[in-house]
């Protein structure tokens, strides 16, 4: 049962567990933020009532993939309980690249706007929070494509070296080395005799 437990997600897993939390984030975000504007900082009850609200917009099929997002959601609360809610949006936003905001493609759109509204106004600290999030994402793009930088130029600096230089020769198999060793020994040993 441990075992099961402990189990090692592959790089896909991992990416359609992130993908679907970023699809639950505003939802979630929305929820959190209409009961903290009424009542503050949510209680245990009322995070697993907004983890269920945010996960009713997604329609997870699989039951590992269900696992998988409810500790992606358990990790998100944990740190809401301990740190507060802007370390663990933090957290999310780094981590996942989520976003308060649903992408459109007429832009961005939040869980609260009516379609068929006229666009919304940001106020200052609704933009001041959008702009941060999408600083935070372009860092984490920034810090895996200068990953990737380094990588390239590093294997790069390995084919140029390979193309000057020619090649080492392969050592030769060890009954090559040993039936040689032996035919020198008795070619030393016959001059030998021979002297």
């Amino acid at each position: 049962m441990e075992a099961e437990d402990t189990k090692i997600i592959t790089q896909e897993e991992f990416a359609a567990v992130s993908e679907l939390f970023r699809k639950a984030y505003p939802y979630f975000v929305h929820e959190i933020e209409r009961v903290e504007e009424e009542r503050g900082k949510l209680n245990d009850f009322q995070l697993m009532l907004a983890v269920s609200r945010a996960k009713e917009s997604l329609a997870i099929v699989n039951w590992d993939y269900r696992k998988m997002i409810n500790m992606v959601f358990d990790g998100y609360v944990d740190i809401y309980k301990e740190l507060g809610r802007k370390e663990a949006d933090e957290w999310a936003i780094v981590t996942f690249g989520c976003s308060r905001y649903i992408k459109r493609i007429d832009g961005f759109a939040s869980v609260a706007e009516d379609e068929d509204a006229k666009p919304v106004e940001y106020d200052a600290e609704s933009l001041q929070i959008l702009l941060n999030e999408l600083s935070l994402q372009m860092e984490a793009k920034e810090a895996e494509l200068l990953q990737l930088y380094e990588d390239f130029n590093r294997l790069q600096r390995i084919s140029e070296k390979l193309k000057k230089e020619p090649p080492a020769p392969a050592p030769l198999p060890k009954d090559v080395d040993a039936d040689e060793q032996q035919k020198d020994e008795e070619a030393e040993v016959s001059a030998k005799n021979e002297d």
